[in-house]
């Protein structure tokens, strides 16, 4: 895909496979590519704890830097305001192995244990205000929400990426991959 022109690698350490694209990316041009990563973060989280966890996504994917790492799938707004979580990140970005912070969000449309908006959260990390970019599902079954998050990023210029954009098709493939005995459900779309 990277000889077709994609320029853009989303990943999250929870997929397993930033081996693969660090090795799938190995002899470019890094500055060519585009990599976002998650971490998933949980209150016990520490400084120790995640330094420790983006150093691993470093190594994993063979790179100096990472393009922008994302708390992945935010629960809440108290995950928001992760103090060591921002500590972590301010931290990579002044040594230049960071150079975006962002946060995700499925919303309850995608994610059934949700209980709290996407828009809530994602318009509370825009308030928040140390949040450079945002990967937020966009979709007909979501638009009000993501309208909300969308003109919340514009006013804060905050940079956004879509996902989800056809619910209709990852239903489709989840059906397809339980009919045939597939047994993992996790859609890519």
């Amino acid at each position: 895909l990277l000889d077709a022109g994609v320029n853009y690698i989303d990943t999250a350490e929870s997929y397993k496979n930033q081996p693969a694209v660090g090795k799938g990316i190995q002899g470019r041009d890094r500055k060519t590519i585009f990599i976002t990563s998650k971490l998933e973060i949980k209150k016990e989280d520490t400084k120790e704890t995640l330094t420790n966890r983006f150093n691993k996504s470093l190594e994993e994917l063979q790179t100096d830097y990472i393009d922008a790492m994302m708390i992945h799938s935010c629960p809440d707004v108290e995950t928001v305001k992760h103090a060591d979580f921002h500590a972590v990140m301010a931290e990579m970005k002044s040594k230049g192995r960071l150079r975006f912070i962002g946060i995700s969000n499925h919303g309850a449309s995608f994610v059934e244990e949700a209980k709290i908006p996407m828009e809530d959260v994602l318009c509370a990390a825009a308030a928040d205000g140390r949040f450079d970019v945002m990967l937020l599902t966009y979709n007909f079954l979501s638009l009000e929400g993501g309208d909300k998050v969308l003109q919340a990023c514009a006013e804060k210029n905050i940079g956004t990426t879509l996902m989800k954009v056809n619910p209709v098709g990852s239903y489709y493939k989840l059906k397809e991959r339980i009919g045939s005995g597939g047994r993992s459900c996790r859609s890519t779309t």
